[in-house]
């Protein structure tokens, strides 16, 4: 099934046209905005469940983000990296524990010290700050990985000064972009190993143009991606040697090299300015790989080595003679262009090939027979993605409650009875199947009793409900798929509506305006029925339900009005201030005749280096 979703999913209302129309707005977070996705191909039954860990960037920060493989909000991360840039933002373990772990490209993180180079943050299943690893500047945003043993290896950058003997200029030196990683240990901080790009590999190696005024720095390696084998040696991506180099975890020596101008193996393929090599598989022959064939340079060094980028999965044969390196499988991109720098690529449990292209987030997934089940990406193309991880066993638990907000909506008469709009959510928590409001009419703490007012199914990252009646306070209660409570919001003030402010003014008496008009109302009906006796018993029945009515309605707005100590959040906004979303809301404070059927506020809406990255 081939579809187009602008995933404004669940609750979260339209955004305006312009600016920030590619983010989501929430009623209940109106501080998260994070990108919308929208799906071009998606098969629901083939798509592989689990999480989806992106960290968009570009010019205008915004902080990583985890979305579900209905690619709905699970969790935005802006706040707690300040909106910054953030990069290889995926799922690690230390010290036996999930957890989520990143690298922060800032100048300076405003509540840190920290002034130059990279932050790396260790976050923990609550989202909260497990460790925060001020860097030097010498790391950059290339590689944060954990590795086990709480033991995490870093991208580094740094110059070096290389001579040209092997390019036929035995007398010339260079300046190079040297690069390098580290193998650190989380727990004391120390560094396990260090190896540099130019201590190993001859700038002849490179495939880019040496510059013609040697006393300019030369990017003549680049490198992009680091792993770990379970032997202790380095599996390492230089990108602008063409080259995969296993490197020794014992003296940093080249045990052997995959493409490139000087590889070791035979080989049935070819690849160029690749990212992100990593292990799939080892045995006593050798192990299998997968990396992320770019075939294109976007510096325009080399010529393209491929007509449309790809993932490639490679058996590398490399304890006999000669060896060699045979291609298993290859998913190419769907849409059949180049991505020119970034990306990455993982083979899933569900053996499906999950990829990222990188330009404005574009991610496929792709059965082990080459269908393409899944193409999604970023709505606007002001973001792209360095790289995007599949996990399914991340599990959030929020420290923080869910957030809830709730809006009293006037009848605007007798006939059409008020109504409160609650919102509910909760930023990362992965094990919500359904949310329980609560509501008073009371003054809370004056032995206020909470009501059931409903329960609704969690869909998307927003779940809501209307309720008939003006409740003052509200609560909403998570719930797990096996009827667990897992937490509850604060208790929260309703918010009215700006023309219900001056219909339950108080007058001298103390009686409310709408009191007063009731009893108005029922004088005038009264008289009337006072010179028609033979109106009966029946009719008085009825003036009195009004009045009841009229009576119970009007003292509990009353008491939601005394109780109140905020304005509605919208009023004062010029109209150019508004996105839609808080248009739709502030017309229903605004016009009593605005009307929101209950039932479209349901939750049930179907489930149908340097500056340079690359």
């Amino acid at each position: 099934m081939s579809t187009l979703l602008s995933l404004a999913i669940g609750t979260c209302l339209p955004p305006a046209a312009g600016q920030g129309s590619d983010l989501a707005h929430y009623m209940s977070r109106p501080d998260l905005r994070a990108p919308l996705l929208k799906l071009d191909t998606y098969e629901a039954d083939a798509v592989t469940p689990g999480y989806w860990f992106t960290s968009p960037f570009k010019h205008l920060a915004n902080g990583p983000h985890i979305y579900n493989h209905r690619g709905e909000l699970v969790w935005s991360g802006g706040p707690i990296f300040e909106y910054r840039n953030v990069f290889d933002f995926r799922v690690g373990e230390v010290n036996g524990s999930k957890v989520l772990t990143a690298i922060v490209d800032s100048a300076r993180l405003l509540k840190s010290n920290y002034s130059m180079g990279q932050t790396g943050f260790i976050i923990s299943e609550k989202y909260e700050v497990a460790q925060q690893i001020e860097l030097t500047k010498t790391y950059n945003m290339h590689e944060f990985n954990s590795v086990g043993d709480n033991r995490i290896i870093t991208a580094t950058s740094g110059d070096a000064v290389a001579d040209l003997i092997d390019m036929g200029m035995p007398n010339k030196t260079i300046r190079v972009k040297s690069g390098g990683f580290r193998e650190w240990d989380v727990t004391s901080g120390k560094n396990v190993f260090e190896w540099l790009t130019a201590d190993h590999v001859s700038v002849n190696e490179s495939m880019m143009e040496l510059p013609s005024e040697l006393y300019r720095t030369w990017d003549s390696f680049h490198l992009n991606s680091i792993t770990k084998d379970t032997g202790g040696d380095y599996l390492v991506s230089l990108r602008h040697t063409n080259t995969i180099y296993k490197v020794s975890g014992k003296d940093g020596s080249i045990t052997w090299r995959l493409g490139g101008k000087y590889g070791d193996f035979q080989q049935n393929f070819n690849f160029s300015s690749q990212h992100h090599a990593r292990i799939l598989a080892e045995d006593a022959t050798g192990m299998t790989i997968t990396l992320f064939d770019n075939a294109a340079d976007d510096r325009g060094a080399q010529a393209n080595t491929a007509d449309a980028s790809s993932m490639q999965v490679v058996r590398i044969y490399d304890r006999e003679e000669p060896r060699r390196a045979e291609l298993l499988a290859q998913h190419v991109r769907p849409d059949g262009q180049l991505t020119d720098k970034r990306g990455s690529a993982q083979i899933l449990e569900s053996g499906h090939a999950f990829i990222c292209w990188s330009m404005k987030g574009y991610i496929s997934e792709h059965t082990s027979d080459g269908r393409v089940v899944l193409e999604a990406s970023f709505l606007g193309d002001r973001f792209d993605s360095y790289r995007v991880y599949h996990f399914a066993d991340w599990v959030g638990r929020p420290a923080e409650p869910p957030a809830l907000i709730s809006y009293a909506h006037s009848g605007g008469s007798l006939k059409r009875l008020p109504s409160t709009v609650l919102y509910v959510s909760w930023n990362g928590a992965t094990e919500v199947a359904s949310w329980t409001f609560y509501g008073t009419s009371s003054a809370v703490g004056s032995n206020e009793t909470f009501h059931n007012l409903g329960s609704v199914s969690k869909v998307s990252f927003e779940s809501s409900m209307a309720v008939d009646g003006y409740w003052c306070h509200t609560y909403a209660e998570a719930y797990d798929a096996h009827g667990n409570l897992l937490g509850k919001s604060e208790v929260k003030e309703t918010i009215l509506p700006e023309h219900a402010e001056s219909r339950f003014e108080e007058d001298d008496h103390g009686r409310s305006h709408s009191f007063n008009a009731s009893l108005s109302v029922l004088e005038s009906a009264l008289t009337v029925q006072a010179s028609k006796p033979v109106a009966g018993v029946l009719t008085f029945v009825s003036l009195a339900c009004v009045l009841y009515t009229a009576i119970s309605l009007s003292l509990r707005a009353w008491s939601c009005w005394r109780l109140r100590s905020r304005r509605h959040p919208y009023r004062g906004l010029q109209d150019h201030e508004r996105t839609s979303s808080e248009d739709e809301v502030y017309s229903l404070y605004t016009y009593p005749d605005a009307s929101l059927e209950e039932k479209d506020i349901s939750d049930d809406d179907g489930d149908d280096d340097d500056g340079k990255v690359g």
